[in-house]
């Protein structure tokens, strides 16, 4: 797990394919588990926005999305 920052803020440097999130973001901890069935367990912990200038000073180290 790491997170989205750098040059990776945005569609310019997508990996995979995929774009990264429009703001920088940082996590506490974060663990993963996928099963042999192919079930995938993803948890995290911290996510927010980072305490960087990229961010609206109002929303550093909050989480905007309510339903993640």
């Amino acid at each position: 797990m790491t997170p989205v920052t750098g040059p990776y803020v945005g569609t310019v440097n997508p990996i995979r394919t995929v774009p990264g999130g429009g703001l920088p973001w940082m996590i506490n901890e974060g663990t993963g588990f996928l099963s042999r069935d192919g079930r995938l367990d993803v948890r995290v912990h911290g996510l927010v926005l980072a305490d960087n200038s990229a961010a609206p000073a109002n929303l550093r180290g909050t989480n905007p999305v309510p339903d993640f």
